[in-house]
């Protein structure tokens, strides 16, 4: 059984922190206990910590202003988000009016960031399981290592140009990628060659499609708990790289960018279900719905990406998932299924 200090450890390692570099830490009341644990482990290192609650009555946008944020930007600050179902977090409000100058510099990887996930008591009774087997759940995941990193330069090696994707429930998808892309497996890097984990547990490997590539009908194998809401079954059809036809997405289909697919993150299927979104992709196949990820995808092809503000991740695998890999020259180059990559020499 692993320890709330060992999870806080990896967090820290993780980000790979330079001299000088502050660390913001915003997460639900809920999470106190491992906010409280980080803040522990980074002042060790002489790390200047401040900690924000974003479900306190005084919103968080209030309490920050722009000058306290140019201040922490102009440090380089790095950024732990906590994240929790279940919970009274009012943190919607915060993105709506923080974003602009916040998210645009975590996001144009001026500096490190992560999302963690931890438990909290409502959480645990809708999952049927006590506090401590979540708590525990949680933290051996992420201490857990990637299981498909080893696979990653096999596929380089394939010279992949699209996939086809099938599975016993219906979804038979087909995508196109990029010239010499990479598969991902969660470690990224700053504008100034600085490893981090932008997730935490990562047990995927991902990488984005060419946008108006997609074609074909998906079926979601998984529930899915979007901003407070349980999705309980969705499908998909896509033409020309656009959503022609969906069911069970009316709720979050409110931007025209979510209208194709940003990324196909590859997993080994559990019929175990979190009902939270960074540990679920992780235990399912699944297709993103919104923003692209650049990492492992070459500068001068990054144009046939998506761009969103958004990234809504959807699993489709119910533990049939097969995918198949093929050249430019239309030859089967690999399959994956959940016992594993098989390559073929051809």
């Amino acid at each position: 059984m692993s320890s709330l200090l060992d999870y806080s450890i990896l967090i820290v390692r993780n980000l790979n922190l330079g001299v000088g570099q502050s660390v913001e830490i915003v997460c639900p009341l809920e999470c106190k206990e491992l906010a409280d644990t980080l803040k522990d482990v980074l002042v060790r290192s002489f790390v200047n910590v401040s900690i924000t609650y974003n479900n306190e009555e005084d919103d968080y946008y209030i309490a920050k202003n722009e000058d306290y944020y140019d201040k922490l930007i102009e440090s380089q600050f790095v950024r732990i988000s906590i994240i929790s179902s279940f919970t009274k977090n009012k943190s919607k409000k915060y993105i709506e009016t923080q974003t602009m100058k916040v998210r645009n510099y975590l996001y144009s990887s001026h500096s490190q960031r992560t999302v963690v996930a931890y438990q909290n008591e409502i959480w645990a009774k809708r999952l049927g399981i006590t506090y401590l087997e979540l708590k525990n759940r949680i933290i051996d995941m992420a201490l857990r290592g990637n299981p498909l990193s080893k696979y990653i330069d096999d596929l380089y090696n394939c010279d992949i140009k699209y996939a086809r994707i099938k599975s016993s429930i219906g979804t038979d998808l087909y995508m196109e990628f990029t010239d010499g892309f990479i598969f991902n497996d969660g470690f990224i890097k700053t504008e100034n060659g600085i490893p981090f984990k932008a997730n935490i547990p990562c047990l995927e490997i991902f990488t984005s499609p060419i946008k108006n590539s997609l074609r074909g009908h998906v079926e979601g194998s998984k529930p899915v708990y979007i901003n407070g809401r349980i999705i309980r079954k969705f499908s998909i059809d896509f033409m020309n790289g656009e959503i022609v036809s969906a069911t069970g997405l009316d709720s979050i289909l409110n931007d025209d960018s979510l209208f194709y697919c940003g990324e196909l993150g590859i997993a080994y299927y559990s019929d175990f279900l979190f009902y939270n979104t960074l540990l679920d992709e992780n235990l399912s196949t699944h297709i993103a719905l919104g923003n692209s990820y650049y990492m492992g995808v070459k500068k001068r092809e990054r144009n046939k990406l998506n761009t969103s503000f958004y990234h809504i991740d959807l699993p489709i695998d119910d533990g049939t998932i097969e995918i198949r890999f093929y050249d430019k020259d239309d030859k089967l180059k690999a399959l994956f299924k959940n016992t594993g990559l098989e390559i073929y020499d051809n």
